[in-house]
């Protein structure tokens, strides 16, 4: 519409309005993908400046990059550290949500025999191969502004990643509690059951006989849980001193090109693992067999 012609009615003045909010709203679409262009070629630009086009040397990362993320442990990094402080509170967080229910789900899936039972196994066993990304979108959308569980503000927090954490770990306790159970001394329960035993001395009995496989079982879920990339990533944010946990930074430092930091969160990841399967190895030792 020409500046020269009169306006006729309230019609044509909204009219124009869309339009030109249609206009401003594409603009500004338009603009916002430039700038996040901009910063991402200019990101990557900085963080591989030090680099050629085909990655680091071997030489450099065994020399230099190795020195570096040596160094940034002894002085306590503190952004390196606030990564390793996350992984720690998500992971417990995340071992108690799987551990707690699901130590009794397995033992009662592996040792009452009900209409559906087997299928109900089959679905337990199919979900230690649910793809995780697949999982960590489904706990975004029901902890997103729109979804179900919008009010708890759990999005983009610790106590987010952790309940997307132990529906990861949950189905691996359930399955190894179930398969522990399964494999047991067939005439555990009918002795307890003769010593006057109730349900749940009967489950705490039965745990205490199997505590080692159940230990292992926990074992696996923590090596899922603490390396998992993808639910920390959709549901956290990787945001930086809050949500940033081991993986997610070692995912952004080797993209920005800081193999150091990388190369020392990766020490700390084995690190924790190596003392776990120590501590295991200790306990068991302890108390006997």
């Amino acid at each position: 519409r020409r500046a020269d012609m009169p306006i006729t009615d309230d019609t044509d003045t909204v009219d124009i309005l869309d339009h030109l909010d249609a206009c401003f709203s594409q603009l500004c679409e338009e603009r916002l993908q430039m700038f996040i262009q901009y910063i991402f070629d200019h990101d990557i630009a900085a963080g591989h400046s030090r680099c050629d086009h085909e990655g680091p040397r071997f030489d450099t990362v065994r020399n230099d990059c190795m020195s570096d993320a040596f160094q940034l442990l002894a002085s306590g990094d503190e952004e390196t550290f606030a990564a390793v402080q996350a992984t720690l509170s998500t992971s417990g967080l995340a071992m108690l949500g799987c551990i707690i229910p699901g130590v009794p789900l397995g033992f009662l899936l592996g040792y009452t025999r009900f209409p559906g039972r087997n299928m109900l196994r089959i679905l337990v066993d199919t979900a230690l191969s649910f793809p995780t990304v697949v999982l960590g979108l489904l706990v975004y959308l029901l902890l997103a502004r729109q979804g179900p569980f919008a009010d708890f503000e759990l999005l983009f927090t610790v106590p987010g990643i952790a309940i997307g954490l132990a529906l990861l770990g949950l189905p691996i306790v359930i399955a190894h509690t179930c398969l522990a159970v399964e494999q047991a001394d067939r005439l555990l329960a009918p002795t307890l059951r003769t010593l006057g035993a109730g349900p749940w001395q009967l489950l705490f009995s039965t745990v205490r006989e199997l505590r080692f496989h159940l230990l292992t079982a926990c074992i696996t879920a923590f090596g899922r849980v603490v390396s998992e990339v993808g639910i920390s990533m959709l549901v956290g944010g990787n945001i930086k001193w809050a949500t940033r946990t081991i993986t997610t930074a070692i995912t952004l430092e080797t993209g920005k090109g800081d193999y150091a930091r990388s190369i020392a969160l990766g020490i700390v990841l084995v690190t924790l693992a190596f003392a776990l399967n120590m501590g295991l190895a200790a306990l068991r030792r302890r108390m006997g067999p």
